[in-house]
């Protein structure tokens, strides 16, 4: 009896054992934080990855996992400034884009493109005999192909690329001489999407797979599959595509998943790994686009599929393969090594000069050089990636600022022109920690505190919303600085390829600093499992009273700011100081019941620095942190004088101003991140007349320009690239003028022009022209208005409405502009009705094929209105 218990206690605990094996999962992402465009490799039990940089260094991680679940960076394929050329790289122009890693007879192979690197040639290899590195110098390959690679099938190593233009390239390598054995031609085009690229070959079962991306990174982001039984063609696409795509599941907290590699396992299951990202309050997302990953199975026609939707899932079962799960990276880093830890990256290529582990044993130096963000080159800044929304980032340091222009402390970066910068500098003549956020190239805020000379813990905060900037006295409470929204880093504000960093920095902003930045330890911590204690605690106090602290500053109008404190106990008045002529005086004492003030007959488009003391009979608290406003652009042109027509408008110089105020914007934030910091979204235009252009257009947006008027004929011209179409009205002093319907013109960077002639318009000074979308889907470039030659004959009909020209040739226009509906009907002189069609936004008729003569027309204005007139065709 006890033997037959216990073979069924035996049984019973084999079967939870297995039971517990069947419902092990894992969770995407498997690589969080900036880790793009993964591609994978299998070399007996061990698994692979490699994933883009940009404009990081090192260059192309390389990642190793023995169950796909766990990995860890073992190495970097691109270490030495010879094999990774950075300099005036940029997130969202240059670097390293898109590597295919691949391994062959005893070698690791990387392919890549090195993209506006000083010194790049374009596409390249290297390799290696250990993942982990020493890798060659690269073999460039003398091409500008964007996301290369390889296949080793055949005897022969074949060459793949997209071409640039829609298509994708083929032919074998000869590694030995880097020439090519089968010369470059095109094997296969893209399967409709936009910009196909990230392609990769496969020979399985007699097939030749081409797999790639298409879309664009963004959220249509597709991956879709082809084969053939050649791999120089011809194609057939897989009647089941995309492969893997979130573009019809905008409420998946994944979105545009794409650009997959896969691997198949000993148990001769396929996995594919695939970039995503994970937005955040709304369509933001600001770690970059992660790693992530997903069981595929073929069906009977030997096409693939990511599950039968191709949705990649938050959780699936584990692999079959046996768990190994790696030691995990202690949250402190005490600089104790000769090395830094592998996680630490660089913004291109570093100056040894600039950071040192030897000089001061057990501490990491930063020299600050003359060099900050400002600059494409590469700051004294040591970082790592942001690996989870919600994270810890500490630092101990010691750093004596002996002049104005020298800075050292925490960045969070997302490019070079938006970071947010928790710094110890020299102000006012004292040591201060300074929150510093720098938005779209501008400084837009600055908060200030006052710290004694010593060791300071500076530390950075967030949760998937905001970032909280901490500075602590050594064994003191910690001050909260601020905060800032993380989505003003997001790839959908700044643009860009690359996600947000956080590390140590040191600038002397032009001017060497004169002594460095020493830091003790650096602590990274993702989900903090207990919450940090930094506030709670006794605040120091004078004469009885702690600190006010401003929760509120704004400007609601140009010469005014506003600011909200907090009550202090004990207090029975609060003094308001502003900083002028380089210190800090009193304007105003507020009563203790009143904790508002607000300072009038500023400047517009200003910085202003407030701080706030509490007082008593006994005398002054501590000043608060100081912070900054910037006081509202006054209303009024860009340029600071009125555009003249005739004359072109750049689209991008609407007026000065406020939302609903000189343009309207229905979200407040520029998309296009360039240019202007304000809600109108603004990009980089890729017209060859360059500049920028306003993008990203909804209906009901609407942009004001001051304009003199000098003529009172012009035809406008607009310059326009849309993929859907679109209408646009003009109104001067809020009297239209011109409206139109935008045609498709072939793509969002497929710029025409169009031409509305024959415009009628009052001269005068200062008038306000409002440019209203009556419908979305184009991007605006400029608007020129054309002096026009002088009308024929202009025939008034009535003191409501004209026609001109009269006589005409090709087309007359109806004026003034004015009906939602018309209709015009036009007889021969027999009285046959030859054209009868309604009125064209444009409010001009056609008749290049009417004949020469004489005809009557009819016009109808909302059917309530006629007019008849003759009319002559030349």
């Amino acid at each position: 009896m006890k033997d037959f218990c216990k073979l069924f206690l035996f049984v019973g605990l084999l079967f939870t054992a297995f039971s517990i094996k069947a419902q092990n999962t894992f969770k995407n992402p498997i690589l969080t934080g900036m880790n793009p465009d993964p591609s994978i490799c299998r070399v007996g039990d061990d698994y692979y990855l490699a994933t883009s940089t940009f404009e990081y260094f090192p260059g192309i991680p390389i990642y190793q996992s023995k169950d796909l679940v766990h990995w860890k960076i073992v190495g970097y394929a691109l270490s030495r400034a010879s094999n990774n050329p950075l300099m005036g790289a940029t997130s969202g122009t240059g670097g390293q884009y898109a590597p295919t890693l691949r391994y062959h007879d005893g070698t690791f192979y990387v392919i890549c493109t090195n993209y506006g690197g000083q010194g790049s040639q374009g596409v390249f290899y290297v390799t290696a005999s250990n993942p982990a590195g020493p890798w060659s110098d690269p073999h460039w390959l003398k091409n500008w192909y964007v996301d290369p690679s390889l296949m080793f099938e055949n005897d022969s190593t074949y060459y793949l690329s997209p071409d640039n233009n829609g298509s994708f390239l083929g032919g074998t390598l000869n590694t030995a001489t880097d020439k090519y054995f089968t010369p470059l031609r095109k094997i296969a085009a893209g399967l409709g999407g936009a910009s196909p690229e990230g392609p990769h070959m496969y020979k399985i079962n007699n097939y030749y797979y081409l797999m790639s991306a298409e879309g664009g990174t963004g959220y249509q982001h597709r991956e879709v599959i082809q084969r053939s039984t050649s791999p120089y063609g011809p194609f057939q696409a897989s009647p089941i595509n995309p492969v893997v795509s979130h573009m019809n599941a905008p409420s998946n907290p994944f979105q545009a998943i794409g650009h997959a590699d896969l691997v198949q396992l000993p148990d001769s299951s396929w996995w594919l790994v695939c970039l995503g990202f994970r937005p955040k309050n709304g369509e933001y997302h600001h770690l970059g686009r992660e790693t992530f990953l997903a069981p595929l199975t073929w069906n009977a026609d030997g096409w693939p599929k990511v599950g039968s939707n191709g949705i990649v899932q938050e959780e699936y079962p584990v692999p079959n393969l046996p768990e190994y799960i790696w030691d995990a990276e202690t949250v402190r880093d005490n600089f104790d090594s000769t090395e830094l830890r592998l996680a630490w990256n660089f913004v291109r290529n570093p100056h040894a000069a600039d950071w040192s582990l030897s000089d001061k044993p057990g501490y990491l130096s930063l020299k600050g050089s003359k060099i900050s963000f400002k600059e494409k080159d590469s700051p004294a800044f040591i970082c790592r990636r942001q690996t989870a929304f919600n994270i810890a980032a500490s630092c101990n340091i010691n750093f004596v600022p002996i002049s104005t222009n020298e800075e050292a402390g925490l960045v969070v970066r997302g490019n070079d022109s938006n970071h947010y910068d928790l710094l110890i500098t020299l102000f006012n003549g004292k040591r201060m920690a300074v929150l510093r956020k720098y938005l779209l190239d501008k400084v837009v805020s600055l908060s200030y505190k006052e710290i004694p000379v010593g060791e300071i813990i500076l530390r950075i905060s967030s949760d998937d919303k905001e970032y909280k900037f901490w500075v602590q006295e050594v064994g003191k409470t910690a001050s909260l600085m601020g905060t800032a929204r993380t989505r003003d880093l997001s790839t959908e504000v700044i643009g860009g390829f690359t996600g947000t960093f956080i590390g140590m920095y040191a600038s002397g902003n032009g001017t060497p600093c004169n002594n460095s930045a020493e830091f003790d330890w650096f602590d990274f911590e993702e989900d903090p499992a207990t919450p940090y204690e930094w506030s709670i605690g006794p605040k120091d106090s004078i004469n009885q009273m702690i600190a006010p602290e401003i929760v509120s500053i704004k400007s609601s109008k140009y010469d005014r700011a506003e600011l909200i404190w907090n009550r202090v106990e004990n207090a029975t008045s609060y003094l308001i100081e502003k900083f002028t002529d380089n210190k800090f005086d009193s304007i105003a004492m507020s009563p203790i019941n009143d904790t508002a003030f607000t300072d009038t007959g500023l400047t517009g488009d200003s910085m202003y620095l407030y701080r706030i003391r509490a007082k008593n009979d006994s005398g002054y608290s501590e000043p608060s942190i100081a912070v900054s406003v910037i006081t509202l652009a006054k209303p009024g042109p860009y340029l600071g004088s009125p555009s003249q027509i005739p004359g072109k408008i750049e689209a991008e110089n609407y007026d000065i101003g406020q939302n609903n105020e000189s343009y309207f914007d229905t979200d407040d934030i520029n998309s296009g991140g360039k240019y202007r910091t304000d809600w109108v979204d603004i990009g980089e235009c890729q017209d060859p007349t360059a500049g920028y252009n306003v993008g990203w257009i909804s209906t009901g947006e609407w942009l004001n320009y001051t304009m003199n008027v000098n003529d009172t004929l012009v035809n406008i011209e607009l310059r326009v690239a849309s993929s859907y179409g679109g209408s646009i009205k003009l109104a001067l002093d809020g009297k239209e003028i011109a409206r139109t319907n935008i045609a498709t013109t072939g793509g969002w960077d497929v710029w025409k022009t169009l031409t509305i002639p024959g415009i009628k318009i009052d001269t005068g000074q200062n008038k306000i022209l409002k440019v209203s979308f009556l419908s979305a889907g184009f991007n605006l470039n400029w608007i020129n208005f054309v002096k026009a030659a002088p009308l024929a004959v202009e025939n008034p009909v009535s003191e409501e409405l004209s026609v001109y020209p009269n006589p005409a040739n090709s087309w007359f226009r109806i004026n003034p502009a004015t009906a939602d509906y018309s209709e015009v009907k036009i007889y021969s002189i027999l009285g046959e009705l030859v054209k009868n069609e309604a009125f064209s936004p444009e409010k001009i008729i056609n008749i290049s094929d009417l004949s020469h003569g004489i005809y009557f027309v009819k016009i109808k204005i909302d059917g309530d209105k006629s007019w008849n007139l003759k009319l002559l065709k030349n």
